[in-house]
């Protein structure tokens, strides 16, 4: 449970880099050309046909589409015979998957350091009259 605990810890950041992914594709906004309007393979359509039996709808799909690299797509069923993982699940794999296995760190101060530093905030915070967290706790 400690290496889970370990990738969770990372995994925390994939959730806001898909939203800037997503933020950075919106701004990045929409190419307006002849090419991607076709105005022609409209026309065709209209009178007989649809857009995705034509080769222009796979060829522009991928650059019009945001495709979250996070977020599941699959039906219901397939879903849940793949054990229904949960955005966190999936983060955890997508960092297994990126940076591999890491060795358990240990910490880079001893509790007793930890102790003395939350001290200090503590005192620094009751001069400039406010409470803030340290290492995770009110102090």
């Amino acid at each position: 449970m400690g290496e889970f605990n370990s990738f969770a810890r990372a995994a925390r950041a994939v959730p806001d880099n898909g939203w800037i992914e997503y933020c950075n594709y919106v701004i990045k906004g929409v190419e307006i050309t002849e090419e991607t309007i076709a105005a022609d393979l409209i026309e065709t359509v209209l009178t007989g046909g649809g857009f995705v039996a034509q080769a222009h709808s796979p060829r522009h799909f991928q650059q019009s589409s945001f495709l979250s690299k996070l977020l599941n797509r699959q039906g219901w069923e397939a879903w849940s015979d793949e054990g229904r993982k949960d955005v966190l699940k999936c983060a955890v794999d997508f960092v297994r998957a990126t940076v591999g296995d890491w060795p358990e760190l240990e910490p880079v101060c001893t509790p007793e350091q930890f102790g003395e530093l939350n001290r200090i905030v503590a005192e620094a915070s009751a001069e400039l009259g406010h409470s803030t967290l340290c290492n995770g706790q009110k102090v």
